[in-house]
């Protein structure tokens, strides 16, 4: 048991030499989500995502085709009335 208990001390230890060094606390970025939604999409991606629509394409599948979010899919169709 005394073995046990040292080893238990010494990370303990070594766990609060590792908080002092490294902070907790991060700064966050930007959000690219959030960013890509206020960027423009050109109007060929528009007219593509339109298309798939009319076609009965899943908006998920639209997203991927085009390597965009579904949100900004969404949003697209959103703005257009679909």
């Amino acid at each position: 048991m005394a073995r046990k208990k040292s080893a238990n001390r010494r990370n303990m230890n070594q766990t609060a030499v590792i908080r002092q060094v490294l902070p907790r606390e991060r700064i966050p970025g930007p959000d690219k989500l959030l960013a890509a939604l206020h960027e423009p999409l050109p109007a060929e991606t528009i007219s593509k995502i339109i298309e798939l629509h009319k076609q009965k394409e899943p908006r998920s599948k639209i997203a991927k085709q085009l390597g965009l979010s579904k949100l900004q899919v969404n949003q697209e169709l959103m703005k257009r009335g679909g």
